[in-house]
């Protein structure tokens, strides 16, 4: 059996900026984060139906219920970026995605922008709240690369 390592060309690949900060690696504080974001009740309803239903370890269900369930990504623009296949190299990073493309839509960012990097701008905001949930003490930088998807 071959296996192949490195860039697979049909893979998916996505573009993003981002406006971030650094927890330490291994780290995967998904309850403070859904709790400083006023999404416990579904975090802890997610994870009941997760654990009963599938079967999940409590790791397992509190990334999925975080990631996928309760509609973080949706409602508020962050994401946990991890490894070098989320484009942060050796990091992982808390993440509010400034923009982002696909393969799909042909690797246009869609239309132009600009955002202000100050405590008016909502994604900077959330990440100062979200920055106090964890006690992270990295400062909130921007992020961009290339990202597996």
């Amino acid at each position: 059996m071959k296996i192949r390592q490195g860039f697979v060309s049909n893979s998916s690949s996505s573009s993003f900026v981002a406006l971030g900060f650094r927890i330490k690696d291994g780290e995967e504080p998904y309850r403070e984060l859904a709790v400083a974001l006023g999404k416990e009740e579904e975090f802890n309803a997610s994870i009941k139906k997760n654990t009963e239903d599938y079967n999940y370890d409590i790791e397992d269900a509190e990334r999925e219920a975080f990631c996928y369930d309760i509609g973080i990504k949706e409602e508020f623009g962050v994401r946990i970026l991890a490894g070098s296949e989320d484009g942060v190299g050796d990091k992982t990073v808390i993440a509010y995605m400034v923009a982002e493309t696909d393969s799909y839509s042909g690797g246009d960012f869609d239309g132009d922008g600009e955002i202000a990097l100050d405590d008016g701008n909502v994604g900077y905001s959330t990440l100062q709240t979200l920055q106090e949930a964890v006690g992270g003490d990295e400062e909130i930088k921007i992020y961009y690369g290339t990202r597996c998807c």
